[in-house]
Formats: structure tokens, sequence, C-alpha cells
């Protein structure tokens, strides 16, 4: 039999023989020979392990203004071997403009986010401006139904998201034309990346917004410092290179995009 004990100050398995006393505040765990452990036998720490497929957790997330927000995922792979993946889910109370990150750390385990849940804004009114990463490959039914003041949408996936029903690839929603139900395609701008602005409007469901644009169509301008307020700041390529930024302070010279707009540092 084997103990979880203390030697030379770490924590690690030893057998009865070598077995130590402790203080009376000090308790051992007994386990078998055969017993899976993830615990390591080296005294380092343990590495977290993702919560199981299907777990809700809440984590703090920076809008794209001066806060955090409370934030709900939902599980979707879990994996030690792998990235595990979550879903960003039942977001109604985010008010404004909002950025959907493509990580996410939840008591040590870093997640992948790459699904937006069903109905995960649905009928949220105060909702004015969405930016969905590139990590997304899946949008849920009524994800954004019923967000009537929506502006404009950001997305960062060069190829769409296929939202038709009629076809059974991968990324495929059912009923996927409830996904904008409620939303004016006719004043929200959809903004996609350069070299993409074709594709969306070819796609099914994407291609009912009127007004697609490519990302940072709205002009060029000259900026050094961001007024106080923060921002995410993304290269032509997509990329955060840097977060909540109040300045460029640190990047080289070139162009670059804050808040959909592209911007030049000289």
């Amino acid at each position: 039999m084997r103990v979880l004990g203390e030697a030379d100050g770490k924590l690690c398995f030893v057998t009865s023989s070598d077995l130590i006393y402790m203080p009376a505040n000090k308790a051992f765990l007994y386990v078998t020979e055969d017993a899976p452990s993830t615990l390591p036998t080296d005294g380092s720490t343990p590495k977290p392990t993702p919560e199981p497929e299907g777990t809700t957790f809440v984590e703090d997330v920076d809008d794209s203004g001066t806060k955090k927000v409370p934030v709900s995922f939902i599980v979707t792979t879990s994996s030690s071997s792998e990235t595990p993946t979550v879903a960003i889910a039942n977001n109604e109370g985010i008010t404004g403009q909002f950025e959907i990150p493509e990580t996410v750390t939840h008591s040590g385990v870093e997640y992948k986010v790459t699904e937006i849940a069903e109905g995960a804004f649905q009928n949220n009114t105060a909702l004015t401006d969405i930016t969905i990463p590139a990590s997304i490959s899946s949008i849920n039914d009524n994800a954004f139904a019923g967000c009537k003041n929506l502006k404009s949408i950001t997305i960062y996936r060069d190829e769409p998201i296929n939202l038709s029903p009629v076809t059974a690839r991968a990324f495929t929603r059912s009923n996927g034309d409830s996904v904008f139900d409620g939303v004016d395609k006719e004043t929200c701008i959809l903004y996609v990346p350069e070299g993409s602005v074709d594709k969306y409007k070819a796609a099914p469901i994407w291609k009912e917004f009127k007004n697609i644009q490519a990302i940072g169509t709205t002009g060029i301008f000259r900026v050094e410092y961001l007024d106080g307020v923060l921002y995410n700041v993304y290269n032509l390529n997509g990329l955060r290179v840097k977060s909540q930024a109040t300045s460029l302070d640190g990047l080289p010279r070139g162009i670059y995009i804050i808040n959909g707009k592209k911007v030049l540092k000289k």
C-alpha cells in the first residue's frame, strides 16, 4: 500500500516502510497500488483538470470599454490532453459593445471559446455591437434573435459559418435563419475580414445583411493614444496583439484594427 504523505518538505507517495509521522493536523490519504491518480509523484503541483462536459461556469470578462462583466460559459469538450472548449451562453445582461473572448480561464484551466450557445444573447435589446473572434466555429439557434438594437457585427472568421438548414456540413445549424431573427439587416453593418466580403455576400443567412464591409473600411486614422478608453488591438490578420490598451506603446509602426476601424501608428 502507498500513502500520500510528506517527505523532505514535498507532497509525494511513500510506501508503508517509509511512512513518517506527522503532526495530528496533517492527514494521510490512503490509496491502493493500482488506484488511478493524477497527482504527481515528484512533489510538483498537480495540474488542474477541466470541468466535465455540460458544466456551466461564470467568469468576469473584459468588455469593449473600461469594465469587466460576468459571462456564462458551458463546457463543450473536456480533455486533459487537448485544449478544452466552451460555448458562450446566456448573456442577456451584457450592454453596449461586447467582444467575445477567444479563450477564458476557469479554476486554472484555459478553455477555447468555439461556440455561441442557443439563445446566448436572445432578446438583449441593450446590445449594440458584437465582435466574434476567429475561434468561433458554430453559432446556435436564436443566438442573437431579438437583438433589435444591434448596430454592427464584426466577425474575424475568413470562411462564413454555415447557418443554412439545407446542408449537412460541419457548422450547420438547424433552423439557421433564427440566429439573427429580429436584427435589422438593413441597418446593422456586418464587418468581415478583407478578402471575405464576397464570401459573406454569397453565404446563406449572412447574405441577408444589406451592408457587408471589410473590417477597417471606415477609414484609417492616426492614433497613438486611445483617450484613456480601454480597447483590444488587432493586427491586419485578426490576431489580438494588445488587450485592454490605452495606447499603442510597445507596438511597431503599422496599421492596426481597433473597434472595427483601421488605425495607423507612426
